[in-house]
């Protein structure tokens, strides 16, 4: 893009001894070699503005595993006064130690206090004040609390009585008519970063595409840090096929925002690399590690398998799963008593553990360096049971929120009262 010219051809065009005639004073080679420089300081600056940052890791960190183990704080869901906990879609914590619990079937918060007990009910399922309809993820705030619709995308604010406090949607200006669904956002103090889907309808059918916006508060979107191509993420299935390894999502859960406003994004199924991207979208940093992808066990595609045909089963179409996992599975950025570090869920964080360990995640520092990995140490199932690691040293558990793949009458896995939904509150403890 040709512009304002730079400092090195400034400084030649604003001193003419260096683009005059040849003459005693001035040597014509001297001012050969003087525009050569700076020419070279011209392309180094520019190649070192456009070029992306990349950090090369090998397959292992470049520190010691590090263990966190489980002490149960508290329990629900089997007591009488304890809510009847369904499908839980995301769990929260606030700074004061209150526990939130967003079940997706009843759209309502289950709040906990800092001991377990059970506090109140926030939110109800319709389309009134304060109310939602496809709340799948939460925001907490300072003095209030956010409900992600997923569609159309919305947030709904309420207080911690649970009463309204606004809502705000993303609005394109240039495209006012688009239907916008959301797959994730992440709230700061004077911004919303969204993962949207934007649909517009036209002559030729609807059309789609997937970007991550930034937002301001009241909604209106400034930019867009990422768009995917159209390709990169399909709704349904392609060619007579319910294809697994088309359904590689990295609007969901695989991005977050540092605390510098860049946004991280594991863009591709097949490669390990993360991608740091500007306020303006660029690329500043590229970084990853040796990987190679596990082949996945049978019980892993046997759930997967169970999953896509409860949601595409009425097509009667084949199901196709990939032999292999995604490079990534989950992304997130979180503080610890280490500083800040980006947090890899990969496709082998559940293969070849030791004993006692029910997951390893890989950690890179903001600088991109795969710094470690932390082994939790607990008796969890990844096919079975669900948990968030919520900061300030604690791990939710939702015992039972998955099937893994059984049937609920399957001789093989029989279901009986210890198969029952449970939310465990657990703190963390580290060993150096």
């Amino acid at each position: 893009m040709i512009g304002e010219p730079s400092w090195p051809i400034l400084f030649i065009l604003e001193n003419p001894r260096f683009c005059s005639t040849p003459s005693r004073e001035v040597d014509l080679s001297a001012k050969i070699g003087v525009f050569t420089i700076l020419l070279v300081s011209l392309t180094a600056a520019i190649s070192s503005a456009v070029e992306p940052i990349r950090v090369e890791n090998g397959p292992r960190p470049s520190q010691s595993i590090r263990n966190w183990h489980l002490k149960e704080e508290w329990r629900a869901g089997n007591e009488d006064d304890d809510p009847l906990i369904g499908r839980i879609a995301d769990v929260a914590c606030d700074d004061v130690g209150r526990t939130y619990l967003l079940d997706f079937q009843q759209q309502e918060t289950y709040v906990f206090g800092p001991a377990g007990k059970f506090l109140q009910i926030l939110g109800r399922k319709g389309e009134g004040p304060g109310e939602t309809t496809m709340a799948s993820r939460l925001l907490v705030g300072s003095d209030r609390i956010g409900l992600m619709n997923r569609y159309p995308a919305e947030i709904v604010w309420l207080d911690y009585d649970g009463d309204p406090a606004g809502s705000v949607m993303p609005i394109i200006e240039d495209n006012p008519e688009a239907i916008l669904g959301c797959w994730w956002a992440r709230a700061r103090s004077d911004r919303i970063i969204w993962a949207i889907t934007v649909s517009t309808f036209g002559e030729d059918g609807v059309t789609s595409s997937n970007h991550v916006a930034d937002c301001g508060i009241d909604g209106h979107i400034n930019s867009f840090f990422l768009t995917l191509d159209e390709d990169a993420y399909t709704h349904g299935f392609l060619d007579g096929v319910v294809d697994e390894g088309r359904f590689f999502n990295p609007l969901v859960g695989r991005w977050d925002v540092d605390p510098d406003g860049r946004v991280w994004v594991a863009p591709e199924r097949d490669r390990y690399i993360l991608r740091v991207l500007d306020s303006t979208g660029r690329t500043t940093m590229e970084t990853g590690r040796v990987f190679n992808a596990p082949a996945r066990l049978p019980v892993e595609t046997r759930k997967i398998h169970r999953t896509l045909q409860e949601r595409w089963g009425h097509s009667d179409e084949p199901i196709v799963i990939g032999e292999r996992a995604p490079c990534i599975e989950k992304l997130w950025i979180m503080e610890n008593r280490w500083g800040t570090e980006v947090w890899v869920e990969t496709g082998a964080s559940h293969h070849d553990l030791p004993p006692g360990v029910m997951v390893r995640y890989d950690l890179f520092d903001l600088g991109g360096k795969f710094t470690h990995q932390v082994d939790i140490v607990g008796d969890g199932d990844p096919l079975f049971d669900r948990w968030y690691l919520i900061g300030e040293g604690r791990l939710i558990m939702v015992r039972n929120a998955s099937s893994g793949g059984y049937l609920e009458d399957d001789p093989a896995h029989p279901r009986g009262e210890d198969d029952a939904l449970e939310v465990i509150s657990y703190r963390i403890l580290w060993e150096e």
